[in-house]
């Protein structure tokens, strides 16, 4: 188990310093399983906002329009 302030050293050391000053430290965390699985996970320091979905139904869905309201309030 890698604790988080393992995860932030990794980060700094790991990380192109980005373009942005204000935009937060973030790898991709790739874990590969016995059967050749791979699952992918980018990490950040800090919250990020998600993207929005790339599904259209997605997007009119009135669940997501409810979550994407309190997000950016």
């Amino acid at each position: 188990i890698v604790s988080s302030s393992r995860l932030r050293e990794i980060m700094k050391e790991a990380s192109l310093p980005p373009d942005d000053p204000d935009t937060p430290l973030s790898v991709t965390l790739a874990i590969v399983e016995s059967d050749s699985t791979v699952v992918y996970y980018k990490v950040t320091d800090g919250f990020v906002i998600p993207d929005p979905p790339d599904d259209t139904e997605d997007v009119d869905n009135k669940q997501w329009r409810k979550k994407r309201k309190k997000l950016f309030k």
